[in-house]
């Protein structure tokens, strides 16, 4: 039978891909679905998300924080790599204004070299392209490694394309 992963961090994610159409198209289909959530203990979760077919398994949320939390470079890298996405979004220029000012204030020289890389990589699909590849070769954890073989998964859903840290993982 084919598996698919479906990767609910939080609350968000359940009420995204859980709670909707999504959901329910998949439980209609002859596939294993496995649900990797850190809630997958509690109650609430397995009465409502529970059925034939389903499989739920906890997440060790902790196993990735402290992964990423041990290396600065990769939380350059991914800081780079958020804020040079999203286009003219509001938002998004205030974050990364507020993440260059704090660079500037906290660390003057690397704050410029941020500065320029983003510029950069803000207008250049090429760099951009780039950073995720070279994000994708230094910082791959493998924490799930044992799900990935116990379940081998034809399908991973996950709540974004990996902007969020959990995600990526």
């Amino acid at each position: 039978m084919e598996t698919i992963f479906i990767f609910i961090p939080d609350g968000f994610a359940a009420r995204y891909l859980l709670r909707t159409d999504i959901f329910e198209t998949l439980k209609q289909s002859s596939v294993r679905i496995v649900i990797l959530s850190p809630n997958a203990d509690e109650e609430y979760f397995l009465q409502e998300f529970s059925g034939p077919q389903i499989i739920i398994e906890r997440l060790g949320v902790d196993k990735s924080d402290r992964y990423f939390n041990k290396s600065k470079s990769q939380q350059l890298l991914k800081a780079l790599r958020l804020h040079t996405l999203g286009g003219n979004i509001r938002t998004n220029e205030i974050q990364r204004e507020a993440f260059l000012q704090d660079m500037r204030d906290r660390r003057p020289l690397l704050g410029q070299g941020v500065e320029l890389a983003l510029w950069s990589l803000s207008r250049s699909r090429l760099l951009r392209r780039g950073l995720v590849r070279l994000e994708s070769r230094l910082f791959v954890p493998h924490l799930h490694r044992v799900l990935f073989k116990k379940y081998r998964p034809r399908l991973v859903i996950t709540p974004s394309t990996g902007y969020w840290q959990l995600d990526s993982y």
